[in-house]
């Protein structure tokens, strides 16, 4: 069973004899705070920012800057939030009369007039990387549907639903050297700083 809330921020880690029990989380709509203990196990997921910001306000990271920071060291992990690489990319978009998932899946993804095929629902995502020369590649990153239809994704890049575009996309991304890292402050309301 899963639960899914919405408006909720997690902000520290509950971490008991080295072992994650459970998340502290901030209700954004309504200012509070509660405790979010686990049954089984805490999958942390919060992306390439906020899964460092949320180790570090956890007391996992550089001791130094927790130390700096007041926030207690649980874990010393000099590497959180640095090594920060952010490869660049450009989408490059096609129009297809050929109908993709943004026409199968029914509301709220697809508009009402569009009627629902069942097998868009066992689509798996899947990724090819193609080499186009030294520090470029392009990435093709569709949702198959399957049995009989081309690889397809669901439309243009950030379009909101219902889906509008019936289109593909391929990222065509160049490696970069830059390195950066992410500065955080011990008030879960102030944004990490890249």
């Amino acid at each position: 069973r899963l639960t899914i809330l919405e408006n909720v921020r997690a902000d520290r880690l509950i971490i008991e004899g080295g072992i994650c029990r459970g998340v502290h989380v901030r209700d954004l709509a309504s200012g509070g705070h509660r405790s979010i203990m686990a049954k089984n196990e805490v999958i942390v997921s919060a992306g390439y920012l906020f899964t460092p910001r949320l180790l570090f306000l956890s007391g996992i990271g550089d001791a130094k800057d927790l130390a700096n920071a007041d926030i207690e060291v649980l874990q010393d992990l000099p590497l959180v939030g640095k090594n920060l690489t952010a490869p660049r990319f450009t989408p490059i978009s096609w129009h297809t009369k050929t109908p993709t998932l943004s026409q199968m899946m029914g509301s709220p993804v697809s508009k009402a007039e569009h009627r629902v095929v069942p097998e868009a629902f066992q689509s798996s995502v899947a990724e090819a990387t193609v080499p186009l020369s030294k520090g470029s590649i392009a990435q093709f990153m569709p949702l198959y549907y399957s049995p009989s239809s081309a690889p397809l994704q669901y439309s243009l890049q950030g379009e909101p639903w219902p889906l509008e575009t019936n289109a593909f996309t391929v990222l065509v991304t160049m490696t970069t050297e830059a390195k950066g890292e992410i500065k955080f402050d011990r008030d879960p309301d102030v944004s990490p700083t890249i």
